[in-house]
């Protein structure tokens, strides 16, 4: 199933028939005590029609990477970052138009300071390097967003 656009504001769900799915997807994840910890992931999908199928195969990425890194110099400190990137797709934009979306990569980071027992202060930043990029044609994500946040668990 997949979502097409009739014309701008309709759209309906359309069985895309015989397509063809393959990839694979891995993950490394490492940490050394409390103080550290790294992540990697990658996934890569193969979408092909089938025979009799002509259905554009849209929104998905050939290709997708997301790495992060933790790191506490001290005890009540964290500093979080991590990168996200997306290849290029063909999405469906108003009615049958087809564009194909650039690839993005986004930068992200935090720094976590534990306050009080249940309680953090945090300084948080996505999209860093201001990239314009879509996931949707004609809805751009966030620019660069940097947020304060103060946390209470209970």
């Amino acid at each position: 199933m997949q979502l097409c656009f009739l014309q701008p504001n309709l759209f309906q769900l359309q069985n895309v028939g015989n397509v063809r799915n393959s990839g694979f997807e891995s993950e490394w994840q490492t940490r050394e005590g409390d103080q550290s910890r790294r992540a990697f992931e990658y996934s890569c999908l193969r979408r092909a029609n089938g025979k009799g199928t002509i259905v554009p195969l849209l929104n998905t990425p050939h290709h997708k990477i997301f790495g992060s890194l933790m790191y506490s110099p001290v005890p009540k400190l964290r500093v979080i970052g991590s990168l996200n990137h997306g290849s290029a797709r063909t999405a469906q934009g108003d009615a049958a138009a087809l564009p194909t979306l650039d690839g993005y990569t986004s930068v992200n980071g935090k720094v976590s300071y534990a306050v009080a027992r249940g309680s953090d202060a945090e300084l948080s930043g996505s999209n860093l390097l201001d990239r314009n990029y879509q996931l949707y044609p004609g809805f751009p994500e966030a620019g660069r967003v940097v947020a304060v946040n103060l946390r209470y668990r209970y």
